[in-house]
């Protein structure tokens, strides 16, 4: 998409693009100088993070509670 969409790190406000990593997953990755963003924890993929990010978000909105 051009341009693109303005889209920004939840967590550091940094901008965000849409990637596809080499096994053809889509995802977002930080834009280039990103400040260090603890949305990323060290050995885990942002795109893996962001997932269970979004599984934690519609598991609340089906009713699930937690600790």
């Amino acid at each position: 998409m051009k341009p693109p969409a303005p889209i920004a790190c939840a967590e550091c406000r940094h901008p965000m693009y849409a990637k596809t990593s080499y096994s053809g997953l889509r995802f977002f990755a930080h834009a280039p100088h990103a400040p260090d963003c603890e949305i990323v924890p060290l050995g885990e993929s942002e795109a893996h993070h962001l997932l269970k990010l979004e599984l934690a978000s519609a598991a609340r909105d089906a009713g699930a509670r937690g600790p």
